[in-house]
């Protein structure tokens, strides 16, 4: 792949840490190694697939694996969606190698903030996710947006049988709104204190929010 391209794909997910680690103390902090993998060629990527992670669909653009810390992507013909897509696969081996057991709403909700990063010199922008937050409007209109509560009470399978585009959004839109404050931020601390304090047994992430949301804002 181009160099320009490589050079981003190591500051992109380089930053991704950089951010999630700002949240821990020193003590807390692992390290991650992670390999990224983009391919050319669309049957080199299939062919890769099926030795890595067979059970996935051909349909993907991109998977990860983190029991080997890696990262594959089918390039696209936009290397911006290239860059996303990667920037999302990185950002769950970085989320897994920091905090072990992870509720799927909380690694799928940092990888599509994480999808919708640039970086202009010093400065990370994080963009909207805009087809997310039209599906959510348009839910909200109809009387038909999920309550929190109720998001947060899917497991990890239960989590994946809903409509995958209505938890993708939920996801991003509690890491996006949590993100984007103070006071949030501060929260999103407390949370991941707790699932680094028991990195195998995970968290009960609507019984926490119900302890603690209120007692931040």
């Amino acid at each position: 792949i181009p160099v320009d391209m490589q050079t981003r794909l190591s500051v992109d997910t380089r930053q991704i840490f950089s951010v999630l680690s700002h949240f821990l103390s020193l003590d807390q902090l692992r390290q991650v190694h992670l390999e990224v993998h983009v391919f050319d060629s669309p049957n080199r990527f299939k062919r890769f697939k099926q030795q890595i992670a067979p059970s996935l669909s051909n349909n993907v653009s991109g998977f990860y694996s983190p029991n080997l810390n890696l990262v594959a992507i089918n390039r696209q013909s936009n290397d911006e969606t290239t860059l996303a897509i990667a920037r999302h696969e990185a950002a769950h081996v970085i989320v897994s190698g920091l905090f072990g057991n992870i509720p799927t709403w909380f690694t799928e909700g940092v990888a599509e903030y994480f999808e919708q990063m640039s970086i202009s010199g010093q400065l990370k922008i994080i963009g909207v996710n805009r087809s997310w937050m039209k599906l959510l409007t348009e839910q909200q209109r109809a009387g038909q947006l999920m309550t929190i509560t109720e998001y947060l009470q899917y497991d990890r399978q239960s989590w994946r049988d809903q409509d995958q585009n209505t938890m993708y959004a939920t996801a991003w839109s509690i890491v996006h709104f949590l993100m984007s404050s103070r006071q949030g931020k501060r929260l999103m601390t407390q949370y991941m204190d707790a699932l680094v304090a028991d990195r195998c047994q995970g968290i009960n992430s609507q019984a926490f929010f119900n302890r603690w949301y209120r007692a931040i804002s």
